[in-house]
């Protein structure tokens, strides 16, 4: 129950998920290894104009049946596709079993609780010229910037909805907007825009 396990993590302890390996199984190996290859060889894999780095190993020149698998981008890096004859690696030889498996770390970015529930739109989402096919919505995971940036515009604007008001009213009453802000202002960063990864979320957003 994924949903209790969301609202353990996230809502009662303010956790974050470190790592987390969703993965699509194609049991018939409609989408192969090969095709993986291709894929890579096409640059579907790349984002951004830059194409990740890739290794294979197994018997790629004449397959045996003993398995092959192929690793798209670096684990260090938070984001790491593997694609592998899973069958083959249990022993079935020649099975078309192939699972493609995404390694997620939250080096560089924020991983979003709602992947526990709907992991393959994140799966789709980290490569999704290559990946479409494993679900037809997708969303990427946003960096730490971006995530940062949009949790500042949705808090800045629920304060503006609700004491945008108030605010203009204080003002008035105080005088002067530095005295708005002082008596305003606490210390601490707001929830949604804290991460052990950002020592100071006004630095990241000032460069947007």
């Amino acid at each position: 129950d994924w949903s209790r396990v969301i609202a353990l993590g996230r809502d009662r302890l303010g956790g974050h998920i470190s790592r987390v390996d969703p993965a699509r199984d194609d049991y018939l190996g409609v989408h192969s290894v090969d095709e993986a290859l291709q894929l890579y060889r096409d640059g579907l894999f790349g984002i951004g104009g830059r194409r990740p780095k890739m290794m294979h190993f197994g018997n790629w020149d004449s397959p045996d049946g003993t398995g092959r698998s192929m690793a798209i981008g670096k684990r260090e890096n938070g984001k790491r596709l593997q694609i592998y004859e899973k069958g083959m690696q249990l022993g079935a030889l020649g099975h078309p079993w192939t699972r493609w498996e995404l390694s997620l770390g939250n080096t560089g970015r924020v991983i979003p609780w709602e992947i526990l529930e709907e992991p393959g739109r994140y799966l789709a989402g980290a490569y999704p010229k290559a990946l479409a096919w494993v679900q037809s919505e997708s969303s990427r995971i946003v960096t730490l910037q971006k995530q940062t940036k949009i949790g500042y515009d949705a808090l800045v604007g629920h304060a503006s909805k609700h004491y945008g008001a108030l605010i203009r009213l204080m003002r008035d009453v105080e005088g002067s907007d530095e005295k708005v802000v002082r008596k305003l202002t606490r210390p601490g960063t707001p929830r949604r825009l804290q991460h052990p990864g950002i020592d100071r979320p006004a630095d990241w957003l000032k460069d947007e």
